[in-house]
């Protein structure tokens, strides 16, 4: 039974990662990580009244909603720090979630010394648990709008950010030049390509 209770958050995370291209399409990157929330909520909820309900199916479910959303955060949260992030900081930034995905489950298999190791390690389980616990009380970050929401700051612009969000199969309406792509946009734009 608890085998099962476990494996239902991968398998809530696979149901979440196959949810996360759809959502991120219709509602977009921002709202689709606000709706997200209401699965950890609804699972939290779920496994608070659990222990009064006497209901083991409550937790099963609470796993298989805390599943779902990490598999639509893992997926959209690149998606969306990728777009808002400045053009310089744009590799280092979209990578910062992996790399803090990495940095949980190491410290995680740490925290998991105290338990499973010899006594020599424990104690470093023990220490690591109590620096995550800390890492916890630091305030969040203000969440930065995509850069397609930051207003253009001149006419020229405003032209530049619509002819990049034509299709790449139209046509221009004042020439016969195709539209830019994503890589040359600024490039034909200066020269007037576009």
């Amino acid at each position: 039974m608890w085998s099962l209770i476990v494996s239902l958050y991968p398998l809530g995370g696979l149901f979440g990662a196959l949810l996360a291209g759809p959502l991120a399409i219709t509602l977009g990157r921002k709202k689709s990580l606000l709706v997200n929330n209401i699965f950890v909520v609804l699972a939290a909820i779920l496994f608070g009244f659990s222990r009064k309900a006497g209901s083991f199916e409550m937790i099963m479910l609470g796993r298989l909603l805390v599943g779902v959303s990490a598999g639509v955060s893992m997926n959209i949260q690149p998606m969306y720090l990728g777009e808002s992030a400045p053009k310089e900081l744009r590799g280092a930034v979209a990578m910062s979630s992996a790399i803090f995905t990495a940095l949980g489950i190491v410290m995680g298999q740490v925290v998991g010394l105290s338990t499973t190791a010899t006594a020599g390690l424990r104690g470093l389980g023990k220490g690591a648990g109590g620096a995550g616990g800390g890492a916890r009380c630091l305030p969040g970050l203000p969440c930065p709008a995509p850069m397609g929401a930051v207003p253009a700051s001149g006419p020229e612009e405003t032209d530049v950010r619509l002819r990049l969000l034509r299709v790449p199969e139209s046509r221009s309406a004042r020439s016969e030049s195709p539209v830019c792509h994503h890589r040359d946009w600024e490039l034909r734009a200066a020269h007037g390509d576009c």
